[in-house]
């Protein structure tokens, strides 16, 4: 084994350290150099976010101010519409600070919340804006109405009086006729609007309290509602079917032409009866009969509409326009309790309002029962002249005895040749005949030259006391009596069917 001498160990531990506390520095100033760049690059992420978060809060604010304005611009003008805008702007600054927060929230349900919270602003202002707009519309309406369209084109909704009375002082208060005590409030449970108010209408107050955006919406939106003119339709709908395209008279609508001395409305400029003045002259009498058949139709046609109303617009027009017997339609029903029964009461009413309608275009003579509708075929003359006494006692015997019975009377006359009687109705032979044919010009035989002619017949409806009067005044201008006596007994048949004559 060969020797070796042994390395000279050299102690360097000190450089070693040395060495290793450079190491250390240089990595110590390394890190903290580090720390301070990822510091500044934090810093300025946080500056940059900040600043971010800065312009989207007030891009949003701007949007919110921007939606608000063009909201209020856009919607109608109301006399709430100053305590509604700060309403507005409130739900417009929650759907801008859901937003935000959107922009920063991850968890599912609370993102859910706020993006709740932001369409519900949205449902707000889309109903709020429709509400506006409706019950705008419907006080401009009522600021325009006249008091003669209330109740007859226009009525008041309402389930009785006093909500009736509350919804007129609401509409004139919104209208801006009247002023109101008001609060409008914002409803979060139903995300709108409800109102409080009170004033009054004339000396009454009214007040309403609740009255909520939703719920007029759902309601249809309205404090008034139209009235059907039923009552117009079917007359001028039945006034077409009794006259050609010339609206002249179709046949059979008017009676033969007569000569009558009458007692003829007076009328002014505009139509308005102001006294009367005999006259005479030839006329046709309007045939009612014929009339209320043709025009059938027509009315069951109104009927069927008016049974396909709502209760408050069948209300209105019963009220309004039926005339019925009855207050309204609740009075109705419980007096008429069967389909049937309303069926056939209504069929009535029409009947009767269509015919006055159709009536009114043609003048009258009489009153009441006893008024005759007639179109005059030639300018009536006054007569001017007093009239004869009427204390005549022979004329007052011999009207008297007409009246009483006039198929017996004329069988004592030189007309009883020409009367023949007749029973309506054949299945009852033992009833009184009520019908009277009067040969007003017999049958004429042929001859080389002409055709056979058959006798010319008047009827008279003894049941129908106009058609009684007729055959009196025939019987009198017919029997030869003398000038005195025959006006006497013209003038007994003009007092009697006239009585208001002045």
């Amino acid at each position: 084994m060969s020797y070796r001498s042994p390395e000279i160990i050299t102690d360097r531990s000190g450089e070693i350290i040395a060495q290793g506390f450079a190491s250390f520095g240089q990595s110590i100033a390394g890190g903290l150099e580090k720390y301070a760049s990822n510091q500044e690059r934090l810093r300025k992420e946080r500056e940059a976010e900040t600043a971010r978060m800065q312009k989207m809060k007030t891009e949003l604010e701007l949007e919110s101010n921007s939606r608000a304005a063009n909201f209020k611009a856009n919607i109608p003008k109301t006399t709430f519409n100053e305590r509604l805008n700060p309403i507005i702007d409130e739900r417009l600054k929650e759907a801008a600070d859901a937003k935000i927060a959107l922009y920063q929230e991850s968890d599912p349900a609370a993102r859910a919340e706020l993006l709740k919270t932001i369409s519900n602003v949205d449902n707000f202002l889309l109903s709020t804006g429709e509400f506006v707009k409706q019950i705008q519309e419907e006080g401009s309406a009522w600021s325009e109405m006249k008091v003669t369209d209330i109740n007859t084109t226009f009525g008041i909704n309402g389930a009785d009086d006093e909500s009736i009375k509350n919804n007129q002082g609401l509409l004139g208060f919104i209208s801006g006729q009247s002023d109101a005590d008001y609060n409008l409030a914002y409803d979060p449970k139903t995300n709108s609007i409800t109102l409080d108010a009170k004033g009054k209408v004339g000396d009454n107050q009214w007040s309403v309290k609740g009255f909520n955006s939703i719920d007029y919406l759902g309601s249809g939106g309205e404090l008034l509602y139209s009235i059907p003119q039923i009552k117009e339709e079917v007359i001028n709908s039945s006034t077409k079917l009794i006259t050609d395209d010339k609206g002249k008279l179709l046949p059979g609508i008017s009676k033969d032409m007569e000569f009558k001395r009458i007692s003829a409305n007076v009328k002014d400029a505009t139509g308005k009866i102001i006294g009367k003045k005999l006259v005479e002259g030839s006329i046709e009498e309007i045939n009612s009969a014929a009339i209320n058949k043709l025009i059938d139709k027509e009315v069951k046609a109104g009927v069927a509409g008016f049974q396909t109303l709502p209760p408050m617009q069948q209300n209105a027009v019963f009220k309004n326009q039926l005339n019925g017997d009855q207050s309204n339609i609740n009075e109705f029903i419980k007096t008429f309790p069967t389909a049937d029964a309303q069926n056939a009461e209504l069929q009535r009413l029409f009947t009767k309002v269509a015919s006055e309608g159709i009536n009114e275009q043609f003048d009258s003579y009489g009153e009441g029962d006893k008024k005759v509708y007639y179109v005059a075929t030639s300018p009536l003359k006054e007569v001017t002249s007093p009239p004869p006494s009427t204390k005549d006692a022979t004329a007052q015997k011999i009207y008297n005895n007409f009246m009483k019975d006039p198929l017996e009377f004329l069988k004592g006359t030189g007309f009883a040749d020409r009367v023949k009687s007749v029973i309506s109705d054949p299945h009852f032979p033992n009833a009184k005949p009520n019908i009277i044919e009067i040969e007003i010009e017999k049958a004429k035989p042929a001859t080389d030259q002409l055709a056979a002619e058959p006798a010319k017949i008047k009827t008279y409806d003894l049941s129908d006391p106009n058609s009684v009067k007729s055959l009196y005044e025939y019987y009198v201008k017919f029997s030869g009596f003398g000038g005195s006596r025959k006006d006497a007994l013209l003038d007994l048949k003009i007092n009697d069917l006239t009585s208001d004559f002045n």
